[in-house]
């Protein structure tokens, strides 16, 4: 499989690239400066700067896209989810590529059953200290859903992210968000690479958390 990342090197994107690899598969990494990007052996790299649509060129071979694209401040958030989503999509229907996977975020979703109530206080209090950075992830869950008459997409929503050495378990839980959504990267980078390999969650949000 030929496996696209965009925002390979962030910190999920780096787990995406590496668990792909080991894996077996052939991975292009899509980063904004390439000259500090230290790629694995095999990865091919390509520069791109996700608000210019025209530096989109994806290889036309490719199987699925997946995105680990994400602000990283909420003070000073720019619509990075939603413009860099627009602009894959576009290279994507260019070159007759239809399946997406996006990582998004467990706030988005507001009326979870498996929140208890001082968790939904905690979520309230997150979603209104990152609004700005939840409409951007809004916005590009609604870009997916217009493009649903072509594109194969599938969203995973973490909660609070944190690093690990390797992959461990965790819970997908369907259209939801799990009950402790604390999520480590390298579970969410595998959950993602799982989900690519099942046409079942196409059109589909998943909730994850480690355990």
């Amino acid at each position: 499989m030929h496996v696209v990342v965009a925002g390979a090197s962030g910190g999920t994107g780096r787990q995406v690239v590496a668990q792909a690899i080991d894996a077996g598969h052939r991975v292009t990494a899509l980063v904004r400066d390439a000259g500090r990007y230290s790629a694995p052996d095999g990865v091919q790299v390509r520069q791109v700067d996700i608000f210019r649509e025209r530096e989109f060129d994806l290889p036309g071979d490719t199987d699925v896209v997946i995105s680990a694209l994400g602000n990283t401040s909420f003070d000073k958030p720019l619509p990075v989810c939603r413009r860099g989503t627009e602009h894959l999509l576009a290279a994507m229907r260019r070159n007759d590529i239809r399946r997406l996977l996006v990582t998004s975020a467990a706030p988005l979703l507001w009326s979870s059953t498996a929140e208890p109530l001082p968790r939904r206080v905690f979520m309230g209090y997150v979603r209104w200290a990152g609004r700005r950075v939840f409409a951007d992830l809004a916005a590009m869950e609604a870009t997916l859903r217009r493009a649903r008459h072509w594109c194969e997409w599938t969203i995973v929503r973490p909660g609070p992210l944190s690093d690990a050495d390797h992959p461990g378990e965790f819970e997908l839980v369907l259209e939801d968000n799990a009950r402790d959504c604390s999520t480590r990267r390298p579970d969410l980078a595998a959950a993602l690479l799982r989900l690519a390999q099942d046409p079942s969650t196409i059109g589909h949000a998943f909730g994850i958390a480690s355990r």
